[in-house]
C-alpha cells in the first residue's frame, strides 16, 4: 500500500504487523517515533493518529462509522492542535462530515471529562445498554447529573464510585426517591407490573461498571504503550471472569 501512494500523498500503516510497534510511511523520511503504539483497538489508534496529525496539518479528518470513535474524539478534543478536527461518517453516497470542535463546545458546562464513563456505562462496542433506555433518554439525565460520573473510569473501582454511578443508573430508570438500585425494582415493578421495567440488581450493576472501567485504557494521555495491568483480576483478553 505505501509504495502505491501518489508522490503528492503520504500513507502511514499501523498495527496489524507482526512486530507490534512497527510503523510504515510512504515516506521514509517522516518521524513515525510517536505512532508506535501496542493499542488493539483501532478507535485509540486512530485518535493516536489523528492527535499525532494535528500537529503538521490545519485541518485533520478522521474516516469512521463508529459512535466510539466519534465519543473519544470528543473527550480528546483539547489535545488536538489543529484548526478543524472533522470526522467522516455515513455512506458513500450520502456523507456526513462532523465537526468536532462544535459538538465539543455544545456539551453541557465541564462535562467532557464524564463523557467516556457515560457513553461506557449506556452502551457502548464492549458494554451493553440498559433495557428499553435509549442513548438519547439517558443522555437528558447526563445533561442534569453528569457529575455523578466524575471518577468512574478514574483510579480505582472505588464503592464510592459504585454508589455514584448507581444513582445515575437510577435516575435514567426515572426513580428519584432512593439512590439503590434494588430499591428502584420493588418502585418499578409496584408500579408497572412488568419485569422488563425494572432496573438492574446492584450485583448486575457492579460486574456493569467492572466492565464499564476498561474505558480507562481511553484515558489520560493516550499513551503509545498504555499499561493495562488494572484489567485484572477482572477480566482477561478482554473477558470478565467471576471470581469466589
Amino acid at each position: 500500500m505505501c509504495s502505491q501512494a501518489p508522490d503528492d500523498k503520504e500513507i502511514v500503516v499501523a498495527g496489524g504487523f507482526r512486530e507490534e510497534l512497527e510503523v510504515r510511511s510512504s515516506k521514509p523520511t517522516t518521524d513515525l517515533t510517536h505512532l508506535k503504539a501496542t493499542h488493539e483497538e483501532a478507535d485509540t489508534r486512530l485518535v493516536l493518529h489523528a492527535v499525532h496529525a494535528s500537529s503538521q496539518f490545519n485541518t485533520v479528518v478522521v474516516s469512521s462509522r463508529d459512535t466510539d470513535v466519534l465519543v473519544l474524539l470528543v473527550s480528546h478534543f483539547t489535545r488536538v492542535q489543529c484548526e478543524h478536527l472533522w470526522m467522516l461518517s455515513g455512506t458513500t453516497n450520502k456523507r456526513r462530515y462532523i465537526p468536532i470542535d462544535a459538538v465539543f463546545n455544545n456539551l453541557p458546562r465541564d462535562s467532557a471529562t464524564t463523557l467516556l464513563p457515560f457513553h461506557a456505562l449506556t452502551g457502548c462496542d464492549t458494554t451493553s445498554y440498559f433495557a428499553n433506555h435509549t442513548k438519547m433518554s439517558s443522555w437528558k439525565v447526563f445533561k442534569e447529573h453528569h457529575q455523578l460520573l466524575i471518577n468512574l473510569g478514574i483510579g480505582e473501582l472505588t464503592e464510592e464510585t459504585i454508589r455514584s454511578s448507581e444513582k445515575f443508573v437510577c435516575r435514567i430508570y426515572d426513580v428519584h426517591k432512593t439512590d439503590s438500585v434494588d430499591a428502584a425494582r420493588h418502585i418499578l415493578f409496584a408500579k408497572s407490573g412488568k419485569p422488563e421495567t425494572m432496573s438492574p440488581t446492584s450485583d448486575a450493576l457492579r460486574f456493569h461498571l467492572m466492565r464499564v472501567f476498561t474505558i480507562k485504557q481511553w484515558y489520560g494521555e493516550m499513551l503509545t504503550v498504555p499499561n493495562l495491568s488494572f484489567l485484572h483480576p477482572w477480566t482477561w483478553d478482554g473477558n470478565i471472569v467471576i471470581q469466589d
